[in-house]
């Protein structure tokens, strides 16, 4: 009887002409149609993936999934990011960091959060987390280190870990250590910190 060729599936070659079998792609590798003599890498972004269609296994290229990444070609798999970054849409070649008043804290985030209120981001770009804003300043959601905004002394106190400066009572005034924009330090004397003195 008569013997008929029929094509190998996409990821699929032959050794040879005259073959009787198909041979999968090795691992990050595809081909780019069925019969197709040549494996070929999965391109950045992307990764090689066994499948099953209509019965038949191939591979095909799948786009990273949001929250990864796949920076070289030739991938079996695609790369979390690492907190502190993240990759929003499918397909992603690297990871984007986030930007100053903003964290992300698990790796594989596709999304920065705001920095609560009372905290900022540490780091001006890439957080994976916010500190409690300083003694002597509040922020608000959101905040950078550069961007918290400091007590306007000695008619409020901000004791730290504050969102907004605390007013100081009638007859009160806020002393102890201080932020000086001036000179950019920290000074002593009547300011925003947490103590109250009667005056």
């Amino acid at each position: 009887g008569s013997i008929s060729c029929s094509l190998c599936s996409v990821g699929f070659t032959t050794a040879n002409i005259g073959s009787y079998e198909c041979i999968q792609c090795p691992p990050g590798k595809t081909t780019n149609k069925e019969g197709s003599s040549t494996c070929i890498d999965c391109s950045t972004g992307a990764y090689a993936k066994l499948v099953t269609e209509s019965s038949a296994f191939t591979v095909k290229c799948i786009p990273c999934a949001i929250g990864s990444y796949a920076d070289l070609s030739g991938l079996t798999q695609c790369l979390l990011c690492l907190p502190g970054s993240i990759a929003p849409l499918t397909g992603t070649v690297s990871c984007s960091s986030c930007s100053s008043g903003m964290y992300s804290q698990q790796p594989g985030s596709s999304s920065c959060s705001l920095c609560p209120l009372g905290s900022s981001s540490d780091l001006p770009f890439g957080s994976s987390s916010c500190s409690q804003c300083m003694k002597g300043f509040f922020c608000s959601r959101g905040t950078s280190v550069s961007q918290a905004q400091y007590c306007d002394y000695p008619s409020s106190y901000c004791p730290g870990n504050g969102s907004f400066p605390i007013p100081t009572a009638d007859g009160f005034i806020a002393i102890g250590e201080y932020w000086n924009p001036n000179s950019s330090t920290f000074d002593n004397g009547t300011d925003g910190t947490n103590r109250l003195l009667y005056t």
